[in-house]
């Protein structure tokens, strides 16, 4: 991996925000691969996943 390329979720949000749509929503997602198991967490620092609307259609 080339950590420079990770897109951080402040410049997610802020790109987001930039296309005119509306962030509602953004978790962390764990792993374990121990018990192939996901879960979601607040914790955004490695994977995130996000929610947004268009505004216009809101």
């Amino acid at each position: 991996h080339d950590y420079h390329k990770f897109i951080k979720p402040s410049e997610l949000a802020h790109d987001i925000r930039q296309a005119g749509l509306k962030l509602k929503d953004m978790t962390g997602l764990h792993y374990n691969p121990l018990t192939k198991r996901y879960w979601l967490a607040p914790n955004v620092d490695v994977n995130y996943m996000v929610y947004t609307v268009n505004e216009a259609t809101e």
